[in-house]
């Protein structure tokens, strides 16, 4: 009877860890947060309204051709209005250090066990390579390019819809 009360147990902490890993994760500024959305909404995503200082570290930022800029929650929210908006630069939270880096440039860690933003898909972005690395030794995923990311995001939100 106490073996299976203690396999019981043991089974459950196994298939339980690796949600409580990801809880040790979070996206939320834990430094004063760039913001570049103008007006009330200024802490909001543009396109579904979340809030940026809640889910920063999968902030994305649109230089728009006008020269105007657009800040998401996620690279999903980004998807979506790249394919309304003349885009010609993007810029992504590191997610380790929380700066402002060129996503082009970017280390995407794609499907760890994080929960996505606004995807069931996580994808967070780190500026050096041995971040995201050490990212995926206790978050698992794989690294993948911004424009992987991007196709990502965008073949999500179809199935999504």
């Amino acid at each position: 009877m106490r073996r299976g009360i203690t396999v019981l147990l043991g089974t459950l902490f196994l298939l339980t860890a690796p949600a409580l890993n990801a809880g040790s994760f979070s996206k939320k500024a834990t430094l004063e947060p760039v913001l570049v959305n103008q007006g009330e909404h200024k802490n909001s995503c543009v396109n579904c309204g979340m809030s940026l200082k809640m889910f920063y570290k999968t902030s994305h930022i649109a230089t728009l051709a006008d020269g105007s800029k657009k800040q998401y929650c996620s690279i999903a929210c980004l998807s979506s209005d790249m394919k309304k908006e003349h885009v010609v630069s993007v810029e992504v939270v590191d997610a380790k250090t929380e700066k402002i880096i060129d996503a082009k440039k970017a280390y995407y860690v794609i499907d760890s066990d994080v929960r996505g933003t606004m995807s069931k898909r996580s994808k967070l972005a780190f500026g050096m390579r041995q971040d995201a690395e050490a990212f995926i030794k206790e978050h698992g995923g794989k690294i993948i390019s911004f424009q992987q990311a991007l196709k990502a995001a965008q073949s999500t939100k179809m199935m999504m819809k």
